[in-house]
């Protein structure tokens, strides 16, 4: 893809404390319309909010200049350091969200957005993304989330129904996948929050488009563009076996994150708003964080967030579906 165009473990307590967005509970308003999202979250798509005045505008499309590369080339390695520092303190992260969801339909450019959302991550591997409107009466009705070994989704919908899978399992022949193409597992390295490894081999080159330096670990299945100047992330692939990108992340409005006890050099940086896109099609994800906090307190980011058996007793799903099971 390089010169491209872009397009655009278990709380101990059996009582957890509410868990973010869900005070008001799974239920519907009366008369509520149920709107399934096709193809985003359309196995158990439970998206039924009322849509904001308007949707987020698309990005400005990056000019079809051609920016010549520096006289000298950076080392991977010296890259790699540069982008990690960005990231280097960055261990917990609590976000307001709003999740919006494009799709074409029947020739027509759809769209919903779910306003109050969550993002919560104990990195590296603990996601949790509570989805949910302010709409009287809707509150909490999708539970996204992961831990080291396992991804699970909560419709708190649709029937109460709980998916849920191995991390080693995705993608494998002849098992239940789940219909969404941004796994959990996945969501730090699209948000730009994670290290890139840097002491492991790769490669950097120059992409004349965007105008930055494309990084790629051999032994990664990602790549990454940083800015010339920062290093601060642009976009991010997440590639198939053969290398070639299967969702593109563009990472815009970065923010720095005030955290005590640091220099305000070495203070986070992160992208606010992440527009994820499923190559090949005019399906997007936009995520668009606000109130980031880098240093959740016990209330806002807990261990029982994280707790597949926890989230169990907590949401309570009328049906379990296991998506390791060999497809019937």
């Amino acid at each position: 893809m390089t010169g491209n165009a872009p397009e655009p473990r278990r709380a101990c307590s059996d009582s957890p404390p509410p868990l973010p967005g869900a005070g008001e509970g799974p239920g519907v308003r009366e008369g509520s319309q149920k709107r399934f999202l096709t193809p985003f979250l359309c196995l158990v798509a439970a998206l039924v909010v009322l849509p904001a005045c308007r949707p987020p505008a698309p990005l400005t499309p990056l000019p079809w200049d051609v920016i010549p590369p520096p006289a000298r080339m950076p080392t991977y390695e010296e890259l790699a350091h540069r982008h990690n520092r960005h990231v280097e303190h960055l261990e917990r992260l609590w976000s307001r969200a709003t999740i919006t969801v494009r799709w074409r339909e029947n020739g027509r450019q759809r769209w919903e957005q779910a306003d109050s959302s969550n993002v919560i991550l104990d990195l590296p591997h603990r996601v949790a993304v509570a989805i949910g409107s302010s709409a009287p009466g809707v509150g909490t009705i999708m539970w996204l989330g992961s831990d080291e070994d396992r991804y699970w989704l909560f419709d708190l919908y649709n029937d109460k129904t709980l998916y849920w899978g191995h991390h080693e399992t995705v993608g494998m022949p002849g098992t239940k996948q789940l219909a969404i193409p941004v796994h959990p597992r996945d969501l730090p390295r699209l948000l730009g929050v994670l290290k890139i490894d840097a002491d492991t081999p790769g490669r950097v080159n120059w992409d004349p488009v965007w105008g930055g330096y494309v990084l790629e670990p051999w032994h990664g299945r990602y790549r990454v563009v940083v800015d010339r100047e920062r290093a601060l992330p642009l976009r991010v692939d997440l590639l198939d076996a053969e290398g070639w990108s299967v969702l593109q992340a563009l990472l815009t409005s970065p923010r720095s994150l005030d955290m005590a006890g640091l220099e305000p050099w070495e203070h986070p940086t992160i992208a606010t708003r992440v527009d994820i896109a499923v190559i090949g099609s005019d399906d997007e994800l936009i995520l668009q964080l606000r109130g980031v906090d880098p240093t959740p307190g016990p209330r806002r980011l807990n261990p029982a967030q994280f707790d597949l058996e926890t989230l169990m007793r907590q949401f309570r799903p009328d049906e379990v579906i296991q998506l390791d099971e060999p497809v019937q």
